[in-house]
């Protein structure tokens, strides 16, 4: 199931279940949001962070929320899922197909981090444009 919630011109959330095309769809949306807030130029980074944080919480939670916050030149990206454990980066060796995401969402995002939401947790991306 894929619900989508507009907050005003400047916000908006995507929630997702695991049965749901939920990555591909929530990259297509955070890119379309960011066309549409004349932020283009952030949309490779934003969509490979959200295919990150998505993944994650859908491997480790039962549901996942995308919440998109347009300010001036940015965009706050968030994850929010029902798992309250906090997100962990693994130590991936140079084969291993798996355990990077947080290492590429620290790369590509000005800053990033993780706070309780209710019973389970937000993981958020800050991305700046310029």
């Amino acid at each position: 199931m894929i619900e989508t919630t507009l907050a005003g011109p400047s916000r908006f959330s995507l929630s997702f279940t695991p049965e749901a095309p939920a990555i591909r769809v929530a990259r297509e949306t955070v890119r379309a949001a960011l066309a549409a807030w004349d932020l283009a130029d952030l949309a490779d980074d934003a969509e490979l962070v959200t295919s990150e944080l998505v993944t994650n919480a859908l491997r480790y939670a039962a549901d996942a929320t995308v919440v998109l916050t347009h300010e001036p030149g940015r965009v706050l990206l968030e994850v929010v899922d029902d798992n309250p454990e906090p997100p962990h980066a693994e130590a991936a060796g140079p084969v291993d197909e798996h355990g990077r995401g947080l290492l590429i969402v620290a790369a590509l995002a000005a800053d990033w981090g993780w706070r309780p939401d209710g019973t389970g947790k937000s993981v958020w991306a800050l991305l700046t444009s310029g």
